[in-house]
């Protein structure tokens, strides 16, 4: 009896993206599957496009709302439909490679009991620069039984697997309810994540299965783009974060140590998070966004000595306005050297040959015809 999958695509007016994300379902090498697109509304050729689909292949299934009930909603809907052993979550400008499907279920047959299996998702941008490969920094390949996975997980915001390259095993996975509400909109999925890691073995595959879109239209990278405009938005994030960091500290079937030690990464994790917001802060002397963040850190988090730090540096530099040469010197001696928040290069992941063929792949799928 073959394994049927559910892909959950959400859209709202991206007809074209949405066209290359379901083109790269139907050319998967597996195909026991179905795709059910949740449309929030569009009002555009959205629906025409996927009429279209939906005559040509019985898998897909379309429903559109008829109001905008909003991204979170609109993905509970969508779990309260799932009745498939497997599911995945692709969002509408992302896209699958061929094989995602045969590799993600290849952790399954490792591991039966795993609550999902990740496959790397190439963070990509339209001319196939690459900013992200967050699997390619876990110590390695293979079975990670809990709480392994939910220690690598939170070691830096890096490192967690890209939904879109997730595929969740439904008799574990709906065993916890992803918490979708306003307090957590952005980290969401991280927080799922973790709660499924924290309670069932999870398995990681680096082979490049799919490319997650970069630019600034995407959810996630238009929040930390956008940050140095928009200072408030570091309160969103404090306090999703401070949701996850409590959910850890709440798991009781975690031993004293384990959560101990879980707790104490996240916060870390949070504070190099923080301190590297900071940082940008004052490359462009924005010294308000410093002291905004190291507010609503102390109130979410309590006392940390790298942002007491960095936050006093802030305050010195408005309150002598030093020079530009000084500016300069202080986060580089300083902030740099300290707190090492080094952000992970991904330029030699693999060769160029083999990435121009993934970037040039979503092209062609813009073209495919239904």
């Amino acid at each position: 009896m073959p394994k049927l999958i559910t892909t959950i695509i959400t859209t709202y007016r991206r007809p074209q993206l949405l066209k290359r994300a379901v083109n790269s379902i139907l050319k998967q090498t597996y195909p026991h599957f179905q795709v059910c697109v949740y449309d929030n509304a569009s009002g555009d050729e959205t629906a025409e496009i996927m009429q279209e689909f939906t005559k040509k292949d019985s898998r897909i299934k379309y429903h559109c709302h008829p109001e905008n009930i909003g991204m979170l909603r609109n993905y509970e809907y969508a779990f309260s439909k799932i009745d498939t052993p497997f599911y995945s979550l692709l969002s509408d400008d992302d896209y699958f490679l061929p094989h995602f499907y045969e590799t993600a279920l290849q952790g399954f047959e490792m591991s039966p009991d795993a609550g999902f299996s990740a496959c790397e998702i190439l963070q990509m941008d339209e001319s196939g620069k690459v900013f992200g490969s967050p699997l390619s920094l876990w110590q390695s390949e293979g079975r990670y039984s809990p709480p392994e996975g939910l220690l690598e997980m939170i070691k830096t915001r890096w490192r967690f697997p890209v939904p879109t390259g997730v595929l969740f095993q439904t008799r574990f996975a709906q065993n916890i309810k992803p918490n979708l509400s306003k307090e957590i909109e952005l980290y969401w999925d991280p927080n799922y994540l973790l709660a499924i890691a924290a309670r069932y073995p999870i398995v990681i595959n680096k082979k490049p299965c799919g490319v997650f879109r970069v630019d600034s239209n995407c959810f996630s990278y238009a929040f930390y783009h956008n940050l140095l405009n928009d200072i408030s938005s570091s309160e969103c994030y404090l306090q999703s974060t401070n949701l996850i960091f409590k959910n850890i500290k709440s798991y009781d079937f975690l031993d004293f140590e384990i959560k101990k030690k879980a707790t104490a990464l996240f916060r870390d994790y949070v504070i190099k998070d923080v301190v590297s917001f900071s940082q940008m802060f004052i490359a462009k002397q924005k010294y308000k966004g410093v002291h905004f963040i190291a507010l609503k850190y102390y109130k979410y988090f309590g006392f940390s000595v790298k942002v007491v730090i960095i936050h006093t540096t802030a305050i010195m530099l408005k309150m002598l306005a030093l020079l530009k040469k000084t500016i300069a010197f202080i986060p580089k001696r300083i902030l740099r050297g300290v707190f090492n928040t080094k952000i992970p290069s991904f330029a030699d992941l693999m060769n160029s040959a083999e990435l121009k063929s993934y970037h040039d792949y979503g092209k062609q799928l813009y073209k495919d015809q239904f």
